[in-house]
């Protein structure tokens, strides 16, 4: 079947593809697509798909990692996301990604577009990354994404949440494929502050590895690059939890905004401010039976006030590499994150009605003010608006991708402005009465040569073709190469060869350069950094490709990214130190952060070599403070209080099971003490770590103190209290390695680094 073509530009064009799904009798829901052949409405749609969702206690360690995005899976997740929100007429403008083919489809249903999972096996998703809806354009819509976190355990949510999402004409609604108990071991992300409390890595909402988490951040990227952004006045993201009767018992529905019950926070949910959570909150004491209890932090005492909420965390301006680690405030919080609990009869359909009256009554209907329009999903102004602050020597890019029998063919167009005001009406006219594109080159090329006012001759020999090493072409500008790469400027600077010379192949009269180091995916991302960084997770290996090429631009912003992905992982009193002597918005700084982060990568030269073994020193003096608090000298841990002492792995009448771990002394008692196996190798583990990581948290990772707590357990005498008393002895060590470290001189740090950076490039860690 010859695929249908749309082109675009200013960023990517795709094959729309189409799917074709044999239809189903009303009884054989035999796969998740089967229901979108069979449901009668959106909330059947919904019911249906529901029903693959991961159950309980399903995965162990092999198969939740064989279930996780692999490669470039969880980048094109989102890029999945993107299209879908950026979808027009019937889904036509949105394409699965390569790497989710088979695995994903998107779907016309109704009025919505569906990016929904179609593998299942034994009638549950083999993977369980969610499905994601979005309305067909219409009139009008509101600026609300909704969702629903916690599928099959939060029960009556998924419905609820589908009803008023089509009733309200909501933007989006998306919902998770697995169970928040599907695995049953902790996450890694957000620790518990008692035993009492669970966080499972399925649980979706305290996991920032789910992909729900990803698609929320794509869902964001997406509002936030709207001109108006999302304003306070019309835009939210709304989660739908569900509350068991013993919980919060005096509450029917309790709103929070993911702070928790300071008196800040408090005043937050009081104050003047016009905010989506008090408009909801007093709307749906308007509509909500009267005797109902509908409460905010402000009148409850509720616990749940989702503090810990990963995605409330992210939208309430923390930053993505601290979600796991740092919770928001009532100064980074920005309203758009509203989280419901409920109560079982608060999720019954009888209140949907009113549940839409009070959205409908809190989050006006708005219309596009621009008129933007869709072309191939990527939004076009309108047509008395033309593009300007463009440098002509720039120009446009743009990507089309073509899917052939046998190989897949990309183009990269640098097409530089003849005219400096080009009105869009004309670049829509162009792309929309292009001819079928069974040679899509030809017909764009004939087409944009007259408008850009493009010599054909200077046009052609202008581009060169880079086939990857998995045999893909990618058709690309020699001079954006040129300014880009100091080896391609020098290889374009030789003599070139000829169409007819034996020993260079050419493809369509241009010529053909093999690059074997790179397959088609790790190229393109290169080049995308030489305009603007993509998300990827193979910074390493682009860095590698970039430093091979000689791009020392790319390198920096490499360089950057990878700094901003990992900052989370320096002690805090270490980069106040390097901040105290640098701007934290230059990029010596960047530099100078990288050094402790990746003390062995080479880096553009933006510091000197002094410098660099200067703050190697400064990182390895804190590694040697903080290895001295888990081993000290002659074993004696003069930190610990007396009290210690009487912890039940240091006294006696263990089991046999429980092997002694050698003597200690301990603060000013006398004599030795006899610890066990189990704890001296929590205190080997975590030496270990804070060789990497000079910084009390990583004492107390969940997967350390876990460790140590299952080996502890198994010994009568150590398991006794053991849940709180070891925790408190964490929580004591934590704090003595981080009073260790910033009791490091400073000294040779902050005179080595009086300088003025040389490079004053903004580095943006929002």
């Amino acid at each position: 079947m010859a695929p249908a073509w749309i082109a675009s530009i200013l960023y990517y064009t795709a094959p729309l593809l189409s799917w074709f799904i044999a239809p189903q009798s009303a009884f054989e829901i035999v796969s998740p697509s089967s229901c979108l052949g069979y449901a009668p409405s959106l909330v059947a749609l919904v019911t249906c798909l529901d029903t693959f969702t991961v159950p309980h206690a399903y995965y162990d360690a092999v198969t939740y990692d064989l279930a996780q995005p692999v490669g470039s899976q969880r980048e094109d997740w989102r890029i999945a996301i993107h299209s879908v929100l950026s979808s027009s007429n019937n889904c036509d403008s949105s394409v699965v990604p390569l790497s989710l083919r088979g695995l994903y489809g998107i779907q016309h249903f109704q009025d919505f577009c569906v990016f929904y999972e179609k593998a299942s096996r034994c009638g549950t998703y083999l993977k369980g990354w969610g499905f994601f809806i979005v309305p067909l354009p219409g009139e009008g819509y509101r600026d609300i994404h909704i969702s629903a976190p916690h599928p099959g355990y939060d029960l009556g949510t998924v419905e609820q949440a589908a009803a008023i999402f089509e009733a309200t004409g909501a933007k989006s609604l998306l919902v998770p494929g697995r169970k928040r108990t599907a695995f049953l071991s902790n996450s890694e992300c957000i620790v518990p502050s008692s035993p009492k409390q669970d966080y499972y890595k399925t649980d979706t909402a305290h996991n920032d590895q789910e992909p729900f988490f990803d698609a929320n951040v794509a869902i964001y990227e997406w509002q936030h690059a709207k001109p108006e952004g999302c304003p306070s006045q019309s835009c939210a993201f709304l989660q739908f939890h569900g509350k068991g009767a013993s919980t919060c018992s005096g509450d029917d529905i309790f709103l929070s905004a993911g702070l928790g019950n300071s008196t800040a926070s408090q005043f937050w949910y009081t104050d003047p401010i016009d905010r989506p959570i008090k408009r909801l909150h007093q709307q749906l004491q308007r509509f909500m039976p009267a005797a109902w209890q509908i409460s905010m932090p402000s009148s409850s005492t509720c616990p749940l006030t989702a503090t810990k909420n990963v995605i409330g965390r992210y939208l309430n301006q923390i930053h993505l590499p601290q979600v796991c680690s740092r919770a928001a405030t009532s100064r980074s919080a920005t309203g758009m994150f509203v989280h419901a609990e409920q109560s079982s009869r608060a999720r019954r359909k009888e209140w949907y009605t009113a549940w839409v009256k009070a959205v409908e009554e809190s989050f006006p209907v708005v219309h596009d003010a621009s008129g933007v329009s869709h072309v191939a999903g990527l939004s076009i102004r309108p047509a008395d608006e033309t593009i300007s602050g463009v440098d002509p020597s720039i120009g446009l890019d743009a990507e089309c991708e073509v899917d052939g029998l046998g190989s897949r063919d990309s183009w990269w167009w640098k097409l530089p402005f003849r005219k400096p005001q080009l009105s869009i009406k004309e670049i829509i006219d162009v792309i929309m009465n292009l001819p079928p594109l069974s040679a899509i080159m030809a017909s764009f090329n004939a087409a944009l040569r007259p408008l850009f006012g493009v010599a054909s001759d200077q046009y052609d020999h202008d581009y060169v073709i880079l086939r990857t090493k998995d045999r893909v072409n990618l058709r690309v500008s020699k001079s954006f190469l040129s300014s880009s790469s100091g080896l391609f400027r020098d290889m374009f600077q030789l003599p070139q060869p000829t169409n007819d010379s034996e020993d260079a192949e050419y493809l369509d009269g241009l010529p053909v350069i093999p690059m074997q180091d790179a397959d088609a995916s790790l190229l393109q991302n290169l080049l995308l950094f030489c305009i603007s960084p993509p998300q990827t997770s193979r910074l390493n290996d682009i860095e590698g490709l970039a430093r091979m090429y000689d791009m020392p631009e790319v390198e920096l912003r490499i360089l950057r990214a990878k700094v901003r992905d990992n900052i989370s992982f320096v002690p805090s009193v270490m980069l106040d130190t390097i901040g105290q002597k640098i701007d934290d918005k230059s990029d010596q700084y960047v530099a100078a952060v990288s050094v402790i982060l990746f003390p062995d990568d080479e880096r553009p030269e933006l510091l000197t070599p002094a410098q660099v073994e200067v703050l190697k020193a400064y990182h390895n003096d804190c590694i040697v403070a903080a290895r001295d608090i888990a081993s000290p000298r002659h074993n004696h841990y003069s930190w610990m209080a007396d009290r210690w002492a009487d912890a039940n792995w240091f006294t006696g009448g263990h089991d046999a099971c429980c092997d002694r771990g050698g003597n200690i002394f301990i603060g000013n008692t006398s004599g030795k003490w006899m610890t066990r196996r189990w704890w001296m190798a929590y205190i080997y583990a975590s030496r270990a770590e804070l060789d990497k990581k000079p910084c009390g948290s990583v004492v107390r990772q969940r997967r350390l103190l876990d460790q140590a707590m299952k080996e502890g357990l198994k010994c009568s005498r150590c398991s006794q209290g053991l849940d709180v008393l070891f925790w408190e002895f964490a929580s004591l060590f934590a704090g003595r390695i981080d009073q260790a470290v910033s009791s490091v001189s400073k000294d040779c740090i902050a005179v080595c680094l009086e300088v003025t950076s040389r490079h004053q490039v903004h580095l943006d860690y929002e």
